[in-house]
Protein backbone atom coordinates (compact mmCIF):
# COMPACT_ATOMS: atom_id res chain seq x y z
CA UNK A 1 0.00 0.00 0.00
CA UNK A 2 1.16 2.91 -0.96
CA UNK A 3 0.10 6.91 -0.28
CA UNK A 4 -0.31 9.56 -2.31
CA UNK A 5 0.13 12.93 -0.47
CA UNK A 6 -1.32 14.99 -3.39
CA UNK A 7 -4.44 13.98 -2.74
CA UNK A 8 -4.16 13.04 0.93
CA UNK A 9 -5.48 9.79 0.70
CA UNK A 10 -4.69 6.18 0.49
CA UNK A 11 -4.17 4.28 -3.10
CA UNK A 12 -3.85 0.34 -2.91
CA UNK A 13 -2.77 -1.68 -5.71
CA UNK A 14 -4.13 -5.09 -6.26
CA UNK A 15 -1.80 -7.71 -8.30
CA UNK A 16 -2.70 -10.78 -9.08
CA UNK A 17 -3.86 -12.81 -13.15
CA UNK A 18 -5.81 -10.13 -13.91
CA UNK A 19 -4.70 -6.05 -14.84
CA UNK A 20 -3.83 -4.03 -12.25
CA UNK A 21 -6.69 -2.19 -10.95
CA UNK A 22 -6.12 0.97 -8.74
CA UNK A 23 -7.75 1.17 -5.54
CA UNK A 24 -9.07 4.82 -4.18
CA UNK A 25 -9.62 4.57 -0.23
CA UNK A 26 -11.96 7.13 1.42
CA UNK A 27 -9.82 9.83 2.43
CA UNK A 28 -9.23 9.37 6.30
CA UNK A 29 -10.90 12.08 8.14
CA UNK A 30 -10.00 14.61 10.09
CA UNK A 31 -10.69 15.73 13.34
CA UNK A 32 -13.54 17.72 14.03
CA UNK A 33 -11.54 20.99 15.22
CA UNK A 34 -9.95 21.01 12.24
CA UNK A 35 -13.42 20.76 10.04
CA UNK A 36 -14.88 23.26 12.09
CA UNK A 37 -12.22 25.71 11.75
CA UNK A 38 -12.40 25.57 8.05
CA UNK A 39 -15.99 26.47 8.27
CA UNK A 40 -15.20 29.48 10.73
CA UNK A 41 -12.75 30.51 8.35
CA UNK A 42 -14.93 30.79 5.52
CA UNK A 43 -18.11 32.00 6.91
CA UNK A 44 -15.41 35.00 8.42
CA UNK A 45 -14.42 35.64 4.85
CA UNK A 46 -17.95 35.67 3.94
CA UNK A 47 -18.91 38.55 6.91
CA UNK A 48 -16.66 40.75 5.63
CA UNK A 49 -18.04 43.77 4.13
CA UNK A 50 -16.55 44.59 0.81
CA UNK A 51 -14.47 47.39 0.96
CA UNK A 52 -16.14 50.12 -0.69
CA UNK A 53 -13.91 52.67 -2.29
CA UNK A 54 -14.24 56.50 -0.95
CA UNK A 55 -15.89 57.79 -4.01
CA UNK A 56 -18.27 55.17 -4.09
CA UNK A 57 -19.65 56.23 -0.23
CA UNK A 58 -19.21 59.88 -1.49
CA UNK A 59 -21.67 59.05 -4.54
CA UNK A 60 -24.24 57.01 -1.99
CA UNK A 61 -24.21 59.99 0.45
CA UNK A 62 -24.69 62.91 -2.11
CA UNK A 63 -27.27 61.09 -3.77
CA UNK A 64 -29.26 60.12 -0.38
CA UNK A 65 -28.63 64.08 0.50
CA UNK A 66 -30.59 64.55 -3.19
CA UNK A 67 -33.28 62.50 -2.65
CA UNK A 68 -33.84 63.60 0.78
CA UNK A 69 -34.12 67.10 -0.62
CA UNK A 70 -36.24 66.21 -3.34
CA UNK A 71 -38.70 64.77 -0.70
CA UNK A 72 -38.73 67.54 1.23
CA UNK A 73 -39.28 70.02 -1.63
CA UNK A 74 -42.22 67.64 -2.75
CA UNK A 75 -43.96 67.73 0.92
CA UNK A 76 -43.19 71.55 0.41
CA UNK A 77 -44.81 71.78 -2.73
CA UNK A 78 -47.79 69.74 -1.80
CA UNK A 79 -48.54 71.61 1.23
CA UNK A 80 -48.26 75.13 0.10
CA UNK A 81 -50.97 73.46 -3.26
CA UNK A 82 -53.26 72.32 0.06
CA UNK A 83 -53.07 75.65 1.81
CA UNK A 84 -53.77 77.95 -1.79
CA UNK A 85 -56.37 75.42 -2.08
CA UNK A 86 -58.41 76.21 1.17
CA UNK A 87 -57.89 80.25 0.72
CA UNK A 88 -59.19 79.77 -3.20
CA UNK A 89 -61.97 77.96 -0.92
CA UNK A 90 -62.57 80.62 1.89
CA UNK A 91 -62.49 83.53 -0.95
CA UNK A 92 -65.18 81.79 -2.78
CA UNK A 93 -67.06 81.45 -0.35
CA UNK A 94 -66.93 85.23 0.91
CA UNK A 95 -67.23 86.41 -2.43
CA UNK A 96 -70.82 83.82 -2.55
CA UNK A 97 -71.66 85.55 0.42
CA UNK A 98 -71.23 89.32 -0.59
CA UNK A 99 -72.95 88.63 -3.66
CA UNK A 100 -75.82 87.79 -1.60
CA UNK A 101 -75.89 90.87 0.34
CA UNK A 102 -75.32 92.56 -2.51
CA UNK A 103 -78.57 91.56 -3.96
CA UNK A 104 -80.37 92.03 -0.88
CA UNK A 105 -79.36 95.66 -0.47
CA UNK A 106 -80.21 96.23 -3.95
CA UNK A 107 -83.83 95.10 -3.48
CA UNK A 108 -84.11 96.82 -0.36
CA UNK A 109 -83.19 100.15 -1.80
CA UNK A 110 -85.19 99.65 -5.02
CA UNK A 111 -88.19 99.25 -2.73
CA UNK A 112 -87.84 102.41 -1.12
CA UNK A 113 -87.76 104.50 -3.92
CA UNK A 114 -91.49 105.11 -5.12
CA UNK A 115 -91.17 106.96 -8.19
CA UNK A 116 -95.07 107.98 -7.75
CA UNK A 117 -93.76 110.08 -5.04
CA UNK A 118 -91.02 111.58 -6.35
CA UNK A 119 -93.07 112.89 -9.56
CA UNK A 120 -95.87 114.17 -7.04
CA UNK A 121 -93.13 116.17 -4.95
CA UNK A 122 -91.90 117.82 -7.62
CA UNK A 123 -94.72 118.63 -9.31
CA UNK A 124 -97.02 119.54 -6.94
CA UNK A 125 -94.32 120.73 -3.76
CA UNK A 126 -91.69 122.47 -6.03
CA UNK A 127 -93.65 123.14 -8.63
CA UNK A 128 -91.28 121.11 -11.75
CA UNK A 129 -92.41 120.59 -15.25
CA UNK A 130 -91.19 118.57 -18.03
CA UNK A 131 -89.77 120.88 -20.54
CA UNK A 132 -91.42 122.17 -23.24
CA UNK A 133 -89.71 121.85 -27.19
CA UNK A 134 -88.48 125.94 -26.59
CA UNK A 135 -86.44 125.12 -23.31
CA UNK A 136 -84.34 122.10 -24.93
CA UNK A 137 -81.26 122.75 -26.75
CA UNK A 138 -78.97 120.09 -28.21
CA UNK A 139 -75.06 120.49 -27.84
CA UNK A 140 -72.92 118.64 -30.61
CA UNK A 141 -69.60 117.54 -28.96
CA UNK A 142 -66.50 117.24 -31.16
CA UNK A 143 -65.12 114.49 -28.46
CA UNK A 144 -67.21 111.56 -28.01
CA UNK A 145 -66.25 110.73 -24.31
CA UNK A 146 -67.57 113.46 -22.14
CA UNK A 147 -67.90 116.99 -22.13
CA UNK A 148 -66.36 119.99 -20.23
CA UNK A 149 -68.38 123.12 -19.83
CA UNK A 150 -66.06 126.05 -18.90
CA UNK A 151 -68.87 128.84 -19.73
CA UNK A 152 -72.32 129.19 -20.78
CA UNK A 153 -73.71 127.74 -23.58
CA UNK A 154 -74.26 129.59 -26.54
CA UNK A 155 -78.45 129.86 -27.41
CA UNK A 156 -78.82 128.30 -30.52
CA UNK A 157 -82.39 129.58 -30.99
CA UNK A 158 -83.74 132.81 -31.50
CA UNK A 159 -85.80 132.95 -27.96
CA UNK A 160 -84.54 130.89 -24.68
CA UNK A 161 -86.88 130.85 -21.80
CA UNK A 162 -86.56 129.77 -18.79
Amino acid sequence: MTTDNRYNSHVMYIDGNTVRKEMVALPVQKPFVEHKKKINRRLSAAEKPANLGVLSVLGIVVAAIITLLLCIDYVQLQTDTRVRLENINKLEEELASLVSANKLLESEVTSYIDLDYVYNVATEELGMRYPTNAQIIYYTSTESEYVRQFGEISEVGSNNTK
